[in-house]
């Protein structure tokens, strides 16, 4: 990912129910140390994603979701830690990952 650019991820969500599966709400986030201390970790997020995904039962659906619009330039150079969950109507988190990415200046 580049800094200063959008950063979007793909996502595969898997039904193994017997009934269709409404998504509606996703929650995105970006964890760089941008000081290279402790004391200097920058969280960007979490961000609430609409969504509105509809997963047939035994069926798999991929889709794109965009983590943050604008990569900080403070990152550039340094690894990042991506996350993406999907949460239910209820606030709990019924799916979640993750994956560490170099950021290009």
């Amino acid at each position: 990912m580049a800094a200063g650019a959008a950063f979007s991820v793909s996502a595969t969500v898997c039904n193994d129910g017997g009934s269709i599966v409404n998504l509606n709400r996703g929650m995105v986030g970006l964890i760089g140390n941008a000081a290279g201390t402790l004391g200097g970790a920058g969280i960007y997020g979490p961000y609430n994603k609409p969504l509105s995904w509809s997963v047939h039962a035994y069926d798999c659906v991929t889709k794109n979701v965009t983590v943050i619009n604008s990569v900080p330039s403070a990152l550039k150079g340094k690894i990042a830690a991506v996350m993406f969950s999907l949460i239910t109507s209820k606030g709990c988190t019924i799916s979640s990952d993750g994956c560490l990415v170099q950021v290009a200046p």
